[in-house]
């Protein structure tokens, strides 16, 4: 047997991540080499080097204890670090899959201990320490560049320091953390991500589950306005919130909102100058509603009747319409009588708008009298009928007598939903017989609809 493999075969490494205190490391008594158990390993992230503020490095210690023929060893060796996912089977152990590169480096023992930084150039991976277990796997050949490495009989499990189990997966941070802790209020985690590049995130989700969800907020609170998730964004092009769903194919959500009450609401958006809530697609639906499928806003909407379409409601009526060239729409009576006369609008409006109710709530009538004569506008309202039987939305009995354009506008005292076919009405009154021609020019009709009973 050659003095490689002999040194090797007696070669015990017994090892323990430890915590730095001050300027010095806390170093724990190590078991004999031969066929003793070892210590368990312990996790922790150490400074490295000293000065001024900064990141926490990404290296960590480790320290081991090596012995030769049953003494401490005191030289240079050569070690090669590598991460794996599972302890192996074997000895050497094999299976699993390695997270990372390999680290190697020539280390001095003295009085059998020697100590590492490990990861320090990020040769494990930023996503190395997920939560998951971690074995370390090491390989030596001592003295350093003497020959071959042997790689030791067992992965070393690496253990977590208690506090880091705070970000382990499943782990609950709870406290109470005031308001005015943070620049955003008391928050019990609070992700800071300094960098200008683009493309950068505070804290990001991911969930892999079919059911699952990347980040869910839980406002436990009862009364107030406790919100479950809320985001803010100082750019002039940034977004509060933002929800990307990737997939190609199924029933996904950028951004999923639920609320159990009747009054309640699963998304809302509030903007003091842009936009509450924008939806874009460059494909498909931008906006679905699903459910009861109902969209329901608190803006008006306004209806422009065509006075091209203002017509005699009885058909044995004198009256003659002239359309202007302006879109208006001259009214004359052919019959020098008094008397009142009807025109009437038809309106083409839904009595349901994405399954909202829909409500007359005004209209507003822009006209002039051609002449100072006995003709007027004695009456404006909106009704419905079903030809048989009509009913009122609204009516305003008021005489409009200007002979320069005016504009005015009849309100609904109470709103009623439309529920049938619906048009404005006209009633037009020549006081006295008069003299022809005397008219009233219709320029004109504005229906405000509304969603607000």
């Amino acid at each position: 047997m050659n003095k490689q493999h002999k040194f090797v075969n007696i070669l015990s490494v017994i090892v323990m991540l430890m915590l730095l205190v001050g300027a010095g490391a806390r170093t724990d008594s190590f078991a004999n080499a031969q066929g003793a158990e070892q210590p368990q390993p312990h996790l922790s992230l150490s400074p490295v080097g000293g000065g001024g503020p900064g990141e926490v490095p990404i290296g960590f210690t480790y320290q081991g204890q090596i012995k030769k023929d049953g003494a401490l060893y005191t030289g240079s060796c050569d070690m090669l670090f590598s991460l794996w996912d599972e302890s192996g089977t074997g000895a050497p152990p094999v299976g699993g899959v390695q997270i990372g590169a390999t680290e190697t480096q020539t280390v001095s023992v003295g009085d059998g201990l020697f100590t590492v930084v490990l990861n320090a150039g990020d040769a494990f991976g930023s996503a190395a320490f997920n939560g998951q277990r971690r074995y370390l796997e090491i390989a030596v050949r001592c003295p350093a560049g003497s020959g071959a490495y042997t790689t030791l009989d067992s992965r070393q499990l690496l253990w977590a320091t208690p506090y880091a189990h705070s970000l382990r997966p499943g782990a609950t941070i709870s406290g109470t953390v005031d308001s005015g802790a943070t620049a955003y209020g008391g928050a019990i985690l609070f992700a800071n991500n300094v960098s200008t590049d683009t493309n950068t995130a505070g804290i990001v989700g991911a969930s892999a589950s079919t059911q699952g969800a990347g980040v869910v907020g839980h406002a436990t609170a009862t009364t107030g306005l406790a919100y479950g998730v809320i985001g803010d964004s100082s750019s002039p092009n940034g977004r509060g919130v933002y929800g990307r769903a990737t997939a190609a194919s199924g029933t996904t959500y950028g951004v999923k909102g639920v609320s159990d009450s009747s009054t309640g609401a699963g998304v809302q958006g509030y903007s003091s100058a842009g936009t509450g809530v924008e939806a874009n697609s460059f494909g498909g639906v931008a906006l679905y509603a699903a459910g009861t499928g109902i969209i329901e806003s608190v803006a008006d909407t306004e209806l422009y009747l065509s006075p091209y379409t203002a017509m005699a409601r009885v058909s044995s009526s004198d009256l003659t319409f002239s359309p202007l060239e302006n879109g208006g729409v001259n009214i004359y009576r052919t019959v020098a009588s008094a008397g009142e006369r009807l025109v009437v609008l038809p309106v083409s409006t839904y009595g349901k708008l994405f399954g909202a109710t829909v409500y007359i709530k005004s209209i507003e009538v822009c006209y002039k009298l051609t002449s100072a004569g006995p003709q007027r506008i004695t009456g404006t309202g909106a009704y419905k009928g079903n030809g048989e039987t009509y009913a009122t939305y609204l009516y305003d009995g008021t005489d409009r007598t200007s002979t320069t354009r005016a504009c005015y506008t009849a309100t609904a005292a109470t709103r009623a939903a439309i529920d049938n076919s619906s048009y404005v009405q006209l009633s037009l009154n020549w006081m006295t017989a008069g003299a022809l021609p005397d008219g009233i020019r219709l320029d004109t009709v504005k229906l405000t609809l509304t969603e607000t009973p």
